[in-house]
């Protein structure tokens, strides 16, 4: 079967776009140079990265590592839990009351394999994380889209 690989310099110009990633610190942190999430931290827009809330510390580290770099990017920290769906709505309606705009919206956060359990609203987690949490911000930024 034929591999596609990511070519970097494939990407188009992307300056001046508002960007928000779900689950954005997991390919920098993982040191995956060839993603084209990594490569979104080396270009000149703004991104505004969505963590899950337990992971502010890596969230900071991330950003610190992404200027210590040079690069131009705007990277902020919105914290979000999606397997919450109070705490999808909030960041949402941060996120409204600070941009006018979302050019791209990548929803890149997803578990698996994890043990048995529910989401703060009773789902399973699983499906409450991966769909129901990226369902709710899909339809809540859709306006800015």
């Amino acid at each position: 079967m034929p591999t596609i690989k990511y070519n970097p310099d494939s990407m188009p110009d992307l300056s001046g776009k508002v960007i928000l990633i779900t689950g954005g610190e997991y390919y920098y942190t993982n040191n995956e140079p060839q993603s084209p999430i990594q490569s979104l931290y080396t270009m000149n827009h703004e991104l505004m990265p969505v963590f899950w809330s337990e992971r502010r510390t890596s969230a900071d580290a991330v950003i610190q590592q992404i200027r210590q770099a040079g690069s131009k990017t705007l990277v902020t920290f919105l914290p979000c839990d999606l397997a919450s769906l109070a705490s999808v709505k909030q960041a949402a309606e941060t996120f409204l009351a600070q941009e006018s705009r979302l050019d791209i919206l990548m929803c890149n956060t997803g578990i698996m394999a994890t043990p048995p359990g529910l989401t703060a609203d009773g789902y399973e987690i699983q499906f409450g994380t991966n769909h129901l949490g990226h369902a709710l911000l899909i339809r809540k930024l859709l306006p800015l889209l």
